[in-house]
């Protein structure tokens, strides 16, 4: 599961290069959406501390973005959070639950 979510990744960074056309930061959203999917067998408590790199990964990806989905940004900010909380790694969850908190004051 990890080595397709970091394929995935490895794919997407084609569409967040600097270089690349603004036209295809919708790619961003889509692969978000796909990477939940592969991932979701190790979202839950005592397994997303495997996937804390990748999701950290996505969801940065998804802020520089900056996609008008809020409530998905923030569904997976949260569970970026989540991750980092179950690796215990308390300062980049605190961060990342900062990060959610603040988009959905904006809902």
């Amino acid at each position: 599961v990890r080595r397709a979510l970091r394929l995935l990744l490895a794919a997407l960074d084609a569409a967040v290069h600097p270089a690349a056309d603004q036209r295809y930061a919708f790619l961003v959203y889509n692969a978000s959406v796909h990477f939940w999917h592969v991932a979701r067998p190790l979202l839950r408590t005592a397994a997303l501390r495997h996937v804390a790199p990748e999701l950290r990964s996505m969801t940065e990806r998804l802020e520089r973005a900056d996609d008008a989905d809020k409530r998905w940004r923030v569904q997976m900010l949260m569970t970026c959070a989540e991750a980092f909380d179950d690796a215990e790694d308390y300062g980049a969850a605190a961060d990342f639950a900062a990060k959610a908190h603040a988009h959905a004051r904006e809902l």
